[in-house]
């Protein structure tokens, strides 16, 4: 990865039609978290809007549709923002210093952010409809403890959030340190581009924010098994893994637990990883002591199919779906992890060798189940 002025850059080659460019710039932020440090002064806690990361995204949606009259594609998970423009190599230094002015050059807009806050509220309220959201939501408590989430926190934070928030938030996080740029598709016609030089003599300086480490060294969380009452009835379960990151680096973690899904739920399930929490949540299946169940599951064939499922799976979506090919690219890298080198190497774990950093840790593995029987409407926030 090349890096101008602090801000990283990946350029990954792959021809598709009509010299199609998927660019993205990645930030460190998602909604899980509320409190940050700088990495020059690690005693200066740093407290933000937790919703400030959606609020942001949904933002420079409109900004882009409005000032710009293109279509931007966004995505906010617990650690991470993605967003995503599509380009032409033929445009690219036209369409690139846009986008460029837009994000890192943005004087907000008072009506356009009241516009983007209310989208959220909105959005949120109707993905609260379906029960699917609630429990993952929900469920998110216990798989990202480390980070002290809390759901109803994040609701009062959407409807409590000001525009300061957001100026506070660009004023942090959307700088060259603190963000990648990663550019997708036919790059032959790009390499000489205005921009990069342009690029050399462009300064966005800021200090680099990490995630605060205030709940790093708890310890070990006990298994959880949770009832509650909703509309409906609906089941969900995690497995927490509480590697150390100085022990099994967050890249391993993140193709160990890859495999372990794909061996116990196939598809029916989603991996998050950073250096605060790694965890597996699933869905539609039985909610069982699955860590009792890891070495049976671990053998030569059911890694193999795991493994070409993995391959298969980044392979479509880089072919067919690109915009979810860049988001899964730098939500994984802001948090150490370069899908690339995951393809490429996780072919290379054995059943042998996930079993024994799996014993070794096992008394860092912790499952959470959660009920929702039918019954009352319950409201979590």
């Amino acid at each position: 990865m090349n890096q101008v002025n602090g801000l990283k850059i990946e350029i990954n080659q792959h021809r598709y039609m009509d010299n199609k460019l998927y660019v993205s710039i990645g930030i460190h932020a998602g909604f899980a978290y509320k409190e940050y440090v700088s990495l020059t002064d690690p005693t200066r806690r740093i407290k933000v809007n937790q919703a400030s990361a959606n609020v942001f995204m949904e933002y420079m949606r409109l900004a882009a549709m409005k000032q710009l009259g293109k279509t931007l594609r966004v995505n906010t998970t617990t650690n991470a923002s993605v967003l995503t423009f599509l380009m032409t190599a033929s445009a690219f230094d036209r369409d690139i210093h846009q986008v460029m002015e837009l994000v890192y050059g943005h004087e907000m807009d008072e009506e356009v952010f009241a516009e983007a806050k209310i989208n959220c509220e909105m959005n949120f309220k109707q993905n609260y409809k379906d029960i699917a959201f609630r429990a993952y939501t929900k469920m998110i408590e216990f798989s990202d403890k480390r980070k002290d989430f809390h759901f109803h926190h994040l609701t009062r934070d959407i409807q409590a959030i000001e525009l300061a928030d957001i100026k506070h938030f660009m004023e942090l996080f959307v700088n060259f340190p603190n963000t990648v740029l990663l550019i997708n598709g036919n790059t032959d016609k790009i390499t000489e581009a205005d921009f990069f030089h342009q690029l050399k003599e462009t300064q966005k300086p800021g200090e680099v924010i990490v995630p605060s480490p205030h709940v790093a060294g708890m310890q070990p969380m006990e298994d959880q098994h949770l009832i509650a009452v909703d509309k409906e009835l609906y089941s969900v379960g995690a497995m927490h893994f509480d590697f150390d990151p100085q022990v099994v680096p967050v890249h391993d973690q993140f193709a160990l637990l890859q495999l372990i899904g794909h061996c116990l739920f196939k598809r029916d399930f989603a991996v998050s990883i950073d250096n605060f929490d790694a965890s597996i949540q699933y869905q539609e299946h039985p909610l069982l002591e699955y860590k009792n169940q890891l070495s049976l599951s671990l053998t030569q064939g059911t890694v193999k199919e795991a493994c070409l499922s993995i391959q298969e799976e980044v392979e479509y979506l880089l072919v067919e779906k690109p915009y979810q090919f860049n988001q899964l690219f730098l939500s994984l890298y802001v948090n150490g992890i370069d899908l690339i080198k995951y393809y490429v190497t996780i072919k290379t774990y054995q059943p042998e060798f996930i079993k024994k950093i799996m014993k070794q840790h096992y008394k860092a593995i912790s499952e959470c189940h959660m009920v929702l029987e039918q019954g009352a409407k319950v409201n979590y926030v």
